[in-house]
């Protein structure tokens, strides 16, 4: 073997180890970068409480802040148009919520519920937004159902497609 051809492996080599280096670090990043995304998925313990007590099925979805609850449902239909009694969906999310807020998660300034009753060519939104403080009155029972519900307010928004 020439002195030429041994410089040139020995050149490769150098290159070899400098690529391996830079492949280790890209890797090392990402693992760190990955634990990183875990670390920020974790969800609160009371946003967990609600939505282990709702039916996977109605795909929950829970935003809770100390300055707001929203929590939204989402049912789908294989009529046209969903049903008038897909409404009684927010009353599970309520009893849901009531049964969370028992077990001493606080209830924020302002809780805002969304049910999407999809249809196949009507959609559905039923909205109903209370404070935390009548939600707490009415689970604790100092406030009445009939009081609780003029309480708060309630939307319903129809889309066609």
């Amino acid at each position: 073997m020439t002195k030429q051809q041994k410089l040139i492996l020995i050149l490769f080599g150098i290159v070899d180890i400098i690529v391996i280096a830079l492949m280790g670090r890209v890797v090392i990043k990402s693992i760190h970068g990955n634990q990183t995304i875990s670390q920020q998925a974790q969800i609160p313990p009371c946003a967990q409480e609600i939505l282990s007590a709702l039916p996977h099925s109605m795909q929950p979805a829970v935003i809770w802040t100390d300055t707001e609850l929203r929590l939204s449902l989402h049912v789908m239909y294989q009529s046209a148009e969903p049903p008038a009694e897909s409404a009684q969906y927010l009353w599970e999310a309520l009893d849901s919520l009531a049964l969370t807020l028992t077990k001493g998660c606080p209830a924020p300034p302002t809780v805002t519920i969304t049910v999407t009753a999809q249809g196949d060519r009507e959609t559905c939104h039923h909205v109903i937004q209370t404070t935390g403080d009548s939600m707490m009155a009415w689970v604790q029972g100092t406030l009445s159902e009939a009081d609780f519900i003029s309480q708060a307010r309630y939307r319903k928004l129809t889309a066609s497609e």
